[in-house]
């Protein structure tokens, strides 16, 4: 509706500053553009080193190993003896749930890979944590937890608040298919008749 609208152009014109400023950071951050001065002589040998990088890359290194190099990853402690075979099972199917299973059976590293990195960068990162169910030909072929790391220009958020759990207002844009409207369509999930129309106006 008019109302949402005029809201997400409020924070796209809010964020428009941060945007720009965060384009023209990537375009030096990494020290691998040509040379601002001249070297001892023309076309002289120039070692540049990427120490914005180093520095980047040594950072998200170690948030890394914080949260991967401690085996096992979760720890349940048993009340009784005849629990130790439970807690045990348990601790398996957590760890083979982030490892093997998420993210369509390609684990969670990926995405923690990515978020930790975006919060390095640039300060700050949204991981979101969704059930997804994929249906091919009547057999679903993944019905699990998809954690994935939300790009900036698709977030809408209000201003003055720290957590998107207490900002009265969080609008994440997705973007889909021809194809992907097409299935949600065949199962129910998507209106057909409004799909059509939405191809009607390409």
């Amino acid at each position: 509706n008019l109302e949402l609208l005029q809201l997400l152009n409020t924070v796209a014109m809010d964020r428009s500053e941060n945007l720009d400023r965060k384009t023209e950071k990537l375009l030096y951050w990494n020290d691998y553009i040509t040379p601002h001065r001249k070297g001892p002589w023309n076309e002289s040998s120039s070692l540049r080193l990427p120490i914005t990088m180093q520095f980047c890359k040594a950072l998200h290194a170690k948030l890394i190993n914080a949260f991967t190099a401690i085996r096992p990853w979760f720890f349940i402690r048993p009340r009784e003896k005849m629990d130790v075979k439970i807690v045990e099972l348990k601790d398996q199917f957590m760890n083979w749930t982030l490892t093997s299973y998420i993210n369509h059976y390609e684990g969670i590293f990926d995405a923690l890979d990515k978020w930790l990195w975006n919060i390095v960068v640039d300060g700050w990162s949204i991981l979101k944590l969704r059930w997804e169910r994929i249906i091919r030909k009547g057999q679903v072929i993944f019905d699990g937890p998809v954690a994935e790391v939300l790009r900036e220009e698709d977030c809408f958020m209000m201003g003055g608040h720290q957590s998107i759990q207490r900002a009265p207002f969080f609008a994440h844009r997705i973007w889909h298919t021809a194809s992907d409207y097409n299935i949600r369509a065949q199962t129910g999930f998507f209106d057909p008749e409004a799909v059509q129309r939405v191809f009607e106006r390409k």
